[in-house]
């Protein structure tokens, strides 16, 4: 009886442990299910916000758009941290940050390629915090930040690294480096095609040769400004400039000087023109410069300042190996309303101010006459 007794003792206990070991279980099961949740939901919450960062780039035009919706968004995707989105600069070839975020960002704004982990391997790299020996050279010497590099390389284009320094529960690193490496593939994917978008633009637009915008351009931007000086009652000024002598140049020195002196005369005309003007290459050696909202008065003042600087130009020759003087232009003035309403009209009287110019000898300006309208 005393054993009996004492098995349904014991019996008893094990049931009690098992319940105890039951109720621990859905304890951790209940606790495991609602942090999964609450992944979920945070891992949904971070997809909302990349499907609306996509729109958003889709409907950029220019490089700078597609930027300003990562500055925007970044510290979102990332919440708490701090972090930075670089691309291969110009010239040196460094890596320069085109946004940042975060309050205390310990990455450099600038700096070479060699300092990267990330950029050298083609990998994704972290270091979690305190000393590494793993730790990039474009952190500050005393950062002991958490933070994960990932490298975007384009074959033969662009290279771009997205840099997240974060805190938080190292459990979800993995949830980090999955959501940093779709935003930097995004993001790389989105700058490369808008600053393609942008040199092919350019290229419709632009002379190749001197780097002004090309006649096309410059036609379409006249009607623009004189519909809208006409709807506002203002003015619009032109400059036709043309090289005295240009086809002389030619044969002295061949054509590869004279595409040399074309491509400095681009860069003195966009030194003497404000920042509303647009100056035109038009013809072989025919500059025109479009004044928005310039009165007859202000357009004969910069011609002459466009003449004295092409006048002032000194070429070196790479066949005479010394200075070439005396390139100069002869230049005419007109401006809307004042010789015409319509562009074809403005370009007909500047090309007879021209043509005055070179009758008189040559490196002038030349304002065609306003005929009055009769009453």
């Amino acid at each position: 009886m005393k054993d009996e007794a004492k098995t349904k003792k014991q019996l008893i206990g094990e049931l009690a442990d098992l319940r105890r070991l039951m109720d621990e279980e859905r304890r951790r099961a209940g606790e495991a299910s609602a942090a999964w949740q609450e992944e979920k939901a945070d891992w949904e919450g971070r997809e909302n916000l990349l499907r609306e960062m996509g729109k958003l780039l889709r409907s950029c035009s220019v490089a700078h758009e597609g930027l300003a919706v990562l500055q925007l968004f970044g510290p979102r995707l990332f919440p708490g941290s701090a972090g930075a989105f670089y691309i291969r600069g110009e010239g040196r070839g460094d890596m320069e940050a085109a946004v940042a975020w975060g309050l205390d960002l310990q990455s450099e704004a600038v700096f070479p390629r060699e300092d990267c982990w990330a950029l050298r391997s083609s990998r994704l790299h972290q270091v979690d915090s305190g000393p590494s020996a793993l730790r990039c050279r474009h952190m500050r010497n005393a950062s002991e930040a958490r933070y994960l590099d990932v490298p975007v390389v384009e074959e033969g284009e662009g290279m771009y690294l997205l840099h997240i320094e974060f805190n938080g529960d190292p459990a979800r690193d993995r949830t980090v480096r999955e959501l940093a490496s779709l935003v930097a593939e995004r993001m790389a994917l989105s700058v490369s095609s808008l600053n393609m978008r942008e040199k092919l633009r350019a290229q419709l637009i632009r002379d190749p040769l001197t780097g002004l915008f090309n006649r096309v351009y410059g036609e379409e931007a006249l009607g623009l400004e004189l519909h809208r000086a006409a709807r506002k009652k203002g003015a619009v000024g032109l400059v036709a400039a043309d090289l005295d002598h240009f086809e002389k140049f030619n044969h002295v020195y061949g054509y590869e000087e004279g595409n040399s002196l074309l491509r400095e005369l681009g860069e003195v005309i966009r030194r003497q023109v404000r920042g509303g003007d647009i100056p035109c290459r038009w013809e072989r050696d025919t500059f025109v410069v479009i004044l928005p909202e310039a009165g007859l008065d202000v357009v004969n003042q910069r011609a002459e300042r466009i003449r004295e600087a092409i006048g002032s130009l000194v070429v070196v020759t790479g066949r005479k190996s010394r200075p070439l003087e005396g390139i100069t232009a002869s230049i005419g003035v007109v401006a809307f309303p004042d010789h015409g309403k319509e562009a074809g009209e403005l370009f007909r009287v500047a090309d007879k101010a021209v043509i005055q110019a070179k009758r008189e000898g040559g490196n002038r300006v030349s304002v065609a006459r306003v005929v009055p309208l009769p009453e």
